[in-house]
């Protein structure tokens, strides 16, 4: 099993951090309110004091954060992600934040870090029981690498290079919100 970072404990992190400590993964975790962190403790799961220190030695390291600036300060602040992983680690990136976020935290990485963008679409109850839709941004090689890893939080689906995955969730959501758009309008006309 890997050794994995899991950074961002908030509704939607929780349940996919314990299923990958279930599925047997050493799991080191953390998040800005350090109480979030307890029922993973409890699991097995070591804390750390920072994303950097969460990422230290891990071969994944993964974000599941609400928004853009969230996601900078936790891999590019100055105790971030960024500056515990190196040449041969994965990041990767599960947080709804557009391409353009996603590659320019990219561009910080050291040469030879691969990083990845694999956000979610689901719900508490689908991260819960495995059952999210993953989209991947990445090459290849670094897909191969990933999928393993994923494939114990749900479907995982390989849309592209890096900032795909972000393109397809935007594209996914926008999807979602016409649907539910036209459903109100027939119920309205009906």
């Amino acid at each position: 099993m890997a050794k994995i970072a899991f950074l961002g404990l908030g509704q939607m992190g929780v349940p996919m951090a314990t299923r990958l400590l279930q599925a047997g993964h050493e799991l080191t975790v953390w998040n800005r309110t350090p109480d979030r962190a307890k029922p993973l403790a409890a699991g097995g799961a070591t804390v750390a004091g920072s994303p950097a220190e969460a990422g230290a030695g891990a071969a994944f390291a993964i974000t599941m954060v609400a928004t853009p600036e969230a996601l900078k300060e936790v891999v590019l602040g100055e105790h971030g992600l960024v500056r515990a992983l190196g040449p041969g680690q994965v990041y990767i990136d599960m947080s709804t934040v557009g391409p353009h976020t996603v590659r320019s935290i990219a561009a910080r990485f050291p040469e030879g870090a691969a990083v990845v963008d694999a956000p979610v679409r689901g719900s508490v109850s689908q991260a819960a029981e495995g059952r999210l839709e993953i989209f991947v941004g990445a090459g290849d090689e670094d897909f191969e690498r990933v999928r393993p890893i994923l494939e114990s939080l749900g479907s995982v689906v390989h849309v592209g290079g890096q900032g795909a995955g972000a393109a397809m969730k935007l594209v996914a959501n926008l999807a979602l919100g016409a649907s539910i758009a036209a459903v109100g309008e027939a119920l309205a006309l009906g």
